[in-house]
């Protein structure tokens, strides 16, 4: 019987456009202001900068660790605000979580830094019990086994007591099915859903 629904951030709940502009135009931006220099010479150097560091580095995901390294005056609200738009959030994401919140506990399961992931969750806090980071829980930049185990031991589950969402087919799907969780697969390009393969958040509602 599941308990608990787990969601990733970054394609299952906010747009990835959203997370692409933040670190590709809106911190460039802010870089050429402060040296005096053209978008496109500040984005040539901030994207050698972002290769330097690696994704191996748990530096390279951290917000705040760049606008501390590059002198900007800024956060990571005045940031988000270049790029943010009307929402963050895909169409789909506050009627699902309404609906579900009544029936489940909602957690975010992520690899977004904590600073981050505190900002992306801002609207939507009230339909979520916890939130959990792989970065600052297990210092791993990206989800792996010993991430989703610590996520069911904190929440005190068993494995197939626990659904979880996400648009990675590797770290969404396929390693947390590996260990017994109810993985579901978000396409959004997908004509129709099919079983653990969803086109819609708001599929949940149906299958859960």
């Amino acid at each position: 019987m599941i308990k608990v629904i787990s969601f990733d951030l970054d394609g299952t709940l906010v747009r990835k456009e959203f997370t692409d502009d933040f670190w590709l135009y809106a911190i460039p931006k802010k870089y050429a202001e402060l040296k005096n220099l053209s978008f496109e010479e500040a984005k040539a150097l901030i994207l050698k900068m972002y290769e330097e560091v690696g994704q191996e580095d748990l530096r390279w995901y951290i917000p705040n660790y760049w606008i501390k390294y590059l002198g900007l005056k800024d956060n990571i609200e005045s940031l988000a605000e270049l790029v943010k738009g009307e929402s963050i959030y895909y169409d789909d994401v506050k009627e699902t979580l309404k609906v579900l919140s009544k029936s489940f506990r909602l957690v975010i399961v992520t690899s977004n830094p904590r600073d981050f992931l505190e900002f992306k969750i801002k609207a939507i806090k009230s339909y979520i019990t916890e939130s959990f980071s792989c970065i600052d829980d297990l210092k791993s930049p990206r989800k792996n086994r010993d991430f989703y185990l610590l996520v069911c031991s904190k929440l005190d589950l068993k494995p197939e007591e626990l659904a979880h969402v996400g648009d990675d087919p590797l770290y969404d799907y396929i390693l947390p099915r590996s260990l017994g969780i109810n993985s579901f697969l978000i396409d959004r390009n997908l004509n129709r859903s099919n079983n653990d393969r969803i086109n819609s958040l708001l599929e949940l509602i149906k299958l859960l």
